[in-house]
């Protein structure tokens, strides 16, 4: 897929759920880093107000790409592909794919990982 104004971004994507050891939440084990070509751009203030319940969010970003990435889900406690750009990791928390047959693509919408901030 060629995108105007793409970038490639290295991408992490755990294997499982993770866990509390000890009162501590410990991330799952990750698969090793990969790269995707994808255009970044922001999202606005109305879309941040109605995504999904369960997050905090006051920084996100949307991802398209024609590579498939996991999404988070909070009920399965399951994280999201990571992705890091500008400085900082964001999370996959929500997925709108556009498999039309003309461009084939995904639109991900990724929050700041603020752990480690």
């Amino acid at each position: 897929m060629s995108l105007l104004g793409s970038i490639v971004l290295s991408v992490i994507i755990p294997t499982g759920a993770g866990a509390y050891v000890k009162g501590r939440w410990v991330d799952a084990a990750a698969e090793p880093p990969f790269s995707i070509t994808c255009s970044v751009q922001p999202v606005g203030a109305y879309k941040l107000s109605v995504l999904m319940q369960g997050y905090r969010i006051d920084s996100a970003i949307e991802i398209i790409t024609d590579t498939q990435l996991k999404v988070s889900d909070p009920k399965t406690q399951t994280k999201g592909a990571m992705v890091s750009y500008g400085g900082f990791d964001w999370e996959i928390i929500e997925a709108n794919p556009w498999q039309n047959g003309l461009i084939n693509h995904y639109e991900y919408v990724a929050a700041r990982n603020k752990e480690g901030a």
